[in-house]
């Protein structure tokens, strides 16, 4: 019930994003920052998106090498599996945004196909009874649990870095987002649902790694086994796209803060910067598994995404009646 309410918060979420870029062709959030706020304060307002894209991707990067580390490579340093992933990110970002792009294209079918395979499998040892009661302690924490994942929805910030290189934005930008949110929204759902129904609400809640736990438990033959695989998989190949993507938009607005006309040359030093703080960010994965609490989601969800929105909207709606002021007294003079 969580997901489901997180579903429309976050498509609200989503709309305020992307309409205000809308309002800016061929701007992103960086250069639309300093047409509304002026030049200093745009380029302090916009930084505190860039933050949040160093935070996210570090935290996903380390959560990532976290189960590596402890389900397949626990003899391998830690730094060593995030530096490869970011490598191969550096890589891909330093070719161009096109590049990404039809990496994510090759990549959706195999993500998609293991992400079914992975719901398919847990199906035959599902018990549905699992999911009752509903409701049993009321709607606070259906209420609660739904801020982590309307929090991560900050991500769709990207979009505001990408809407420069899409053709025709008005028609496709905000249609993308919302199916995108709609897909992804839907795999949350079903993956809640299947952990419940396998493990029970108990040991689902208490599992570091619930969904990666539910696929370990399951045994379909003496031949065929470790089909864990088939999560570690689609992860990092999301894990990849997701990365590349923060890379690459942290670098275009860091390059437009500082006046730069290019963004390759910043690329390798932040990947340098986020690998030390997804190394060094966190003691732990127990320190690591903070960050889906929704107290803390709470505080840097108004601190980090609102704030900003909301002083950029009011800017921009005190702005607006002031461009067309001009207009209307040119038609009068002629």
């Amino acid at each position: 019930m969580s997901a489901i309410i997180s579903f429309f918060s976050s498509a609200a979420l989503v709309f305020i994003i992307v309409r205000l870029t809308l309002a800016f062709p061929g701007k992103s959030l960086v250069q639309y920052s300093q047409e509304l706020l002026g030049g200093f304060m745009g380029k302090l307002l916009s930084s505190f998106y860039l933050l949040l894209f160093l935070f996210m991707a570090g935290t996903d990067l380390r959560i990532y090498g976290e189960v590596i580390k402890t389900s397949f490579l626990p003899e391998t340093p830690l730094v060593v599996t995030m530096a490869i992933m970011v490598l191969i990110s550096v890589m891909v970002v330093f070719s161009g945004l096109e590049p990404l792009g039809r990496c994510a294209d090759i990549i959706f079918p195999l993500f998609l196909l293991t992400i079914l395979a992975s719901l398919f499998f847990p199906l035959l040892y599902a018990d549905f009874g699992n999911l009752q009661p509903v409701l049993a302690r009321g709607w606070s924490p259906v209420l609660l649990a739904s801020v982590t994942p309307t929090t991560i929805t900050a991500q769709y910030t990207n979009l505001t870095m990408l809407a420069p290189s899409v053709q025709e934005p008005r028609k496709s930008l905000m249609k993308a987002a919302m199916w995108s949110l709609l897909g992804s929204s839907a795999v949350l759902l079903f993956f809640i649902i299947a952990v419940i129904a396998v493990l029970g609400p108990s040991e689902g809640f208490r599992a570091t790694f619930p969904v990666f736990k539910m696929i370990r438990s399951i045994s379909i033959s003496a031949f065929l086994e470790r089909i864990e695989a088939l999560t570690i998989f689609p992860w990092g190949m999301g894990l990849f796209v997701n990365l590349s993507l923060n890379l690459y938009s942290g670098s275009k607005g860091l390059s437009q803060v500082f006046g730069l006309t290019d963004n390759r040359s910043l690329i390798l030093p932040m990947a340098v910067i986020w690998v030390a703080f997804s190394f060094q960010g966190y003691k732990d994965s127990f320190e690591v598994l903070q960050f889906f609490n929704p107290l803390f989601h709470f505080a840097g969800f108004y601190f980090f995404l609102t704030v900003p929105l909301i002083v950029l909207w009011t800017a921009y709606l005190l702005k607006k009646p002031r461009q067309k002021q001009p207009q209307g007294k040119t038609k009068e003079k002629r």
